[in-house]
């Protein structure tokens, strides 16, 4: 846990202050969920490690004056994803996939009786997509590109306009190549961008 913390320190170096403030404001002050940091030590899947929320207040703003009905967080972790976009945008519908039992099992006490988020306790990569998804979220969940190709693949399919968010992945994904990059963010070496079909 401790080589963690370090290493998400050392990502951001002088940032790191910046992403605390913004840590602090949300936590504390207007007391948002979904804050768990948990380590899996999974060959397919990443350790549960939150998306900053300095990025998920810029990624809000960017979204703000679309029309955004349905949104996925594929691997959601603990849900900060979901609880903060529910309270920012509180007219879109979230889905949340969790593959993780226990991970699942705790976000899915912290959703209490919001009916505009449902968390799924299943691997979004054996799944049909039935809904027609607005925004693809997703916080660098899979360990190997082959799963991300797949992934990516299979949501391009769609003739509807998409939007696509990745954070913090370094990864060189073929599929990447047939999206446009609209918006990005660079926080020493960590980021967000976010791509549309």
């Amino acid at each position: 846990m401790i080589k963690t913390i370090v290493n998400i320190i050392l990502k951001y170096k002088a940032k790191i202050f910046i992403v605390l403030i913004f840590e602090i404001i949300y936590i504390f002050l207007l007391r948002y969920k979904g804050n768990s940091l948990k380590l899996l030590h999974s060959k397919l899947f990443t350790d549960n490690i939150p998306t900053p929320y300095l990025f998920l207040s810029k990624i809000s703003k960017f979204f703000k004056n679309k029309e955004i009905k349905q949104m996925i967080d594929v691997g959601c972790g603990s849900g900060r994803v979901l609880y903060f976009f529910s309270r920012k945008n509180p007219n879109i519908k979230i889905d949340g996939y969790e593959l993780n039992k226990c991970i699942f099992a705790d976000t899915l006490k912290l959703k209490n009786n919001n009916k505009k988020i449902k968390i799924f306790n299943k691997n979004l990569l054996n799944e049909k997509l039935k809904k027609n998804y607005d925004i693809f979220f997703l916080a660098d969940p899979f360990k190997k590109v082959s799963d991300y190709n797949k992934f990516f693949n299979n949501i391009l399919k769609n003739k509807k306009k998409i939007y696509i968010v990745i954070v913090n992945n370094n990864k060189f994904i073929i599929s990447l190549k047939k999206l446009r990059i609209l918006n990005y963010y660079k926080c020493n070496k960590s980021g967000y961008k976010i791509y549309s079909n």
